[in-house]
């Protein structure tokens, strides 16, 4: 190929930049929808009633009775009240473990929330710097390449530098745009993080 021939690519990556909401706003979509920290709130309902069955099994079943009988002529009446003794068992142990077993869902529930927020913060922090970078790369550097090449091509039909000063202008296009390819990619990575930390709540087109 002559070093005066254009060399350019062919098409473009539908990359948006969008605005974010609130960082703490993105912490509460994610917090009421990722599927993980809903199924942590079901446990600790699920102990809950677990621990409030252990406790009704120390509440003595009170039964009412009467009764109607007949004795040398008399009617006899009589009321009372029957309550079962837990002598030998008192179930202290399974309320113990079920309150064991709440407390360690409640822990559980608040690391996973804990986790979930440095998640969404971390993904935000990497889709605003790779934002700002392919900003940077479709804006200035790349146009200059670009337009750094078209000078040289012009300067070598008028016999003003040699053909490799050309080759060099096309070497750096070339690597400015792999890079520009490359912070795409990082861009849709960052989006799909992001997307990923709020479970889903924020969907984004270059997400796609």
């Amino acid at each position: 190929m002559s070093p005066s021939d254009a060399v350019g690519v062919t098409g473009e990556l539908d990359v948006t930049l969008e605005d974010l909401p609130p960082t703490s706003q993105l912490v509460e979509m994610a917090q009421s929808q990722r599927a993980d920290l809903k199924a942590a709130a079901a446990r600790i309902a699920a102990d809950e009633s677990g621990l409030e069955v252990a406790k009704s099994l120390t509440i003595p079943n009170l039964k009412v009775f009467g009764f109607y009988d007949r004795e040398e002529g008399s009617n006899l009446f009589g009321a009372g009240v029957s309550m079962p003794l837990t002598v030998f068992h008192d179930y202290s142990g399974e309320q113990r473990q079920a309150a064991a077993r709440l407390k360690t869902s409640e822990l559980e529930a608040e690391a996973l929330r804990l986790a979930t927020e440095r998640q969404v913060v971390s993904a935000v922090t990497r889709y605003e710097s790779t934002a700002v970078r392919l900003r940077q790369m479709n804006e200035s550097i790349l146009e200059r390449s670009e337009e750094t090449l078209q000078l040289m091509q012009k300067a070598l039909r008028a016999g003003k530098v040699g053909a490799s000063d050309v080759l060099a202008a096309q070497d750096n296009l070339l690597s400015v745009r792999q890079e520009y390819v490359q912070v795409q990619n990082d861009y849709i990575d960052a989006v799909r993080a992001l997307e990923i930390s709020t479970g889903g709540a924020l969907s984004m087109s270059a997400g796609s």
